[in-house]
């Protein structure tokens, strides 16, 4: 979703936000998985440092008070406290309420909001962190840190593990594909293994909670 107009339209209740394009399928991926009988608005905000500044257009739209549930994902990169606190901050210069609890939503406020900070709600890291987790007792996962080793011993060694070792993972898919978004639509990512239970449950409070 793009443009001024197209982020201003808002038809349903329900709303998350996330970093990005790849976020987004692959949010709507748990949320078909879960099969919950609800429309949601999912939007990516075009970057982690885009929240504040798309809440704040957001809220200033003559139908947001048809949002009655907002929930907001994002990576914590290098430090969990600090990127909490951003979206804190966010939320509360958008006149937005601020939950005390990070598991929980907040309650007797409209819209009920909610945060989750990829890859635990606790831990520094990212998307890429939590699918890893989640694949690591995998034969196949084993040749990919095989591979690190490898290229770490030459001297060549990425800016990014997390990002590098996603890539090099889905790169050995029947079906290669560059994104974890996409490889959640061909369904490479099992959503009922405990390192999503975390993140699978704020989505099924956010879709069933009221």
């Amino acid at each position: 979703m793009s443009g001024t107009g197209a982020l201003l339209s808002i038809t349903r209740s329900h709303m998350i936000l996330v970093e990005g394009k790849d976020e987004e399928k692959f949010i709507e991926e748990i949320i078909r998985s879960i099969e919950v009988n609800a429309a949601v608005d999912i939007r990516e905000v075009g970057g982690k440092d885009q929240f504040k500044s798309k809440l704040g257009v957001l809220t200033k739209s003559t139908d947001w008070s048809r949002v009655t549930k907002l929930g907001i994902i994002r990576d914590a990169d290098e430090d969990y406290i600090a990127t909490l606190q951003s979206i804190r901050d966010a939320l509360a210069a958008a006149n937005l309420p601020v939950p005390g609890n990070r598991l929980q939503f907040t309650d007797d406020s409209r819209p009920r909001v909610g945060i989750f900070i990829m890859p635990d709600n606790a831990n520094a890291g990212m998307l890429e962190d939590l699918c890893l987790r989640s694949v690591s007792a995998e034969n196949l996962f084993r040749c990919v840190e095989n591979f690190w080793d490898c290229i770490s011993r030459n001297g060549q060694v990425p800016n990014n593990k997390s990002k590098s070792q996603i890539h090099t993972y889905l790169s050995a898919m029947l079906e290669p594909c560059p994104q974890i978004g996409i490889a959640a639509k061909k369904g490479y990512w099992d959503f009922e293994a405990p390192e999503f239970m975390d993140l699978v449950n704020f989505i099924r409070d956010f879709l069933t909670e009221h």
